[in-house]
């Protein structure tokens, strides 16, 4: 029906901004620069962007002071992980990083149609980063933040990032794989000053080993008091940041590449639209409202058109 939300969802505004972050963070131009400068200039990128949000939301009647307050908050997290992912960072990249927010268009082509005849066709989209080894091999990185970590097992055929190990394949970077870069959304805080004076010793709490022990000194108390949650968040404490590497061989990426041309071939021949309802789909959609309207055999167009949250795309 060509229609579109007139705002983003606050999950992808998020993503959006803390890519913007990254993007600084990784910026090959970038390297050269201190740690320190470098991260701060990352921060500053993220609250820009987190603050033109705001500032597009103040447009629309539904915002009001808890919202403000959401892009607020949104800011205190989003500096907690890039501080945290900063120092992470420093030990855990071992690669050079060769390009960012890659874009690629990619001719893919003549398709016979049904009703159109032949179109030609090419392929778009952006990868978060390109990063290259020791050894020379180039590596997709995808960086995702959220609330939990997903399950490793769905990378093995996932879509998405294997299509971008194809495109970096056409680009001609030696692809050796994917990094899938999993951020939660927290970040380690000092441990709770209980009222006694004492530290919280709840496992759950989102903080970290090295922050726990600075907690210990600064309020003078005996390290060998808290020996349990010590060890504990040694050990298994909790975890903030994920890579998962997926290797791709060239057997793979021909696989890849046939896959493409099948979902082709299928987008261009007119295919039914229709609705996929399922948790993972209707969770967070912002047509959920005009949908039902139409599994009731009404008419959506007059909400559609008269709520400020619907748009036509340009």
């Amino acid at each position: 029906m060509n229609y579109e939300p007139a705002k983003t969802n606050k999950n992808l505004e998020f993503g959006t901004a803390f890519h913007k972050g990254m993007e600084a963070w990784y910026e090959p131009s970038n390297q050269s620069m201190p740690s320190t400068a470098r991260a701060e200039l990352a921060k500053l990128e993220f609250v820009k962007v987190v603050e033109e949000q705001r500032r597009e939301a103040e447009n629309y009647s539904f915002f009001d002071d808890e919202l403000n307050q959401e892009y607020d908050d949104r800011i205190v997290l989003g500096k907690g992980m890039l501080d945290n992912y900063f120092e992470y960072s420093e030990f855990a990249d071992f690669f050079t990083p060769i390009a960012v927010e890659q874009h690629f268009e990619i001719p893919l082509g003549e398709y016979h149609t049904r009703h159109n005849g032949d179109v030609e066709v090419q392929i778009e989209g952006t990868i978060d980063m390109i990063v290259e080894d020791e050894d020379g091999v180039h590596w997709i990185f995808d960086h995702k933040t959220a609330a939990q970590f997903y399950s490793s097992e769905w990378l093995e055929i996932d879509t998405q990032i294997s299509t971008y190990v194809w495109a970096a394949s056409q680009l001609g970077y030696n692809v050796g794989g994917f990094i899938y870069n999993e951020i939660k959304k927290d970040y380690p805080k000092p441990p709770q000053v209980l009222k006694s004076g004492g530290l919280s010793k709840n496992k759950q709490q989102s903080t970290s080993y090295n922050l726990y022990l600075k907690a210990i000194e600064e309020h003078g108390l005996n390290p060998s008091d808290y020996k349990d949650i010590l060890e504990h968040l040694e050990t298994n404490g909790k975890e903030f940041i994920r890579r998962t590497w997926m290797e791709r061989s060239p057997e793979q990426i021909i696989v890849i590449a046939k896959n493409i041309d099948n979902e082709v071939s299928d987008m261009v021949d007119s295919p039914f639209i229709y609705p996929n309802p399922n948790p993972m789909n209707c969770n967070s959609c912002p047509f959920f409202a005009p949908c039902s309207l139409r599994q009731e055999l009404m008419d959506p167009i007059d909400l559609l058109d008269n709520e400020e949250l619907y748009k036509v795309r340009d």
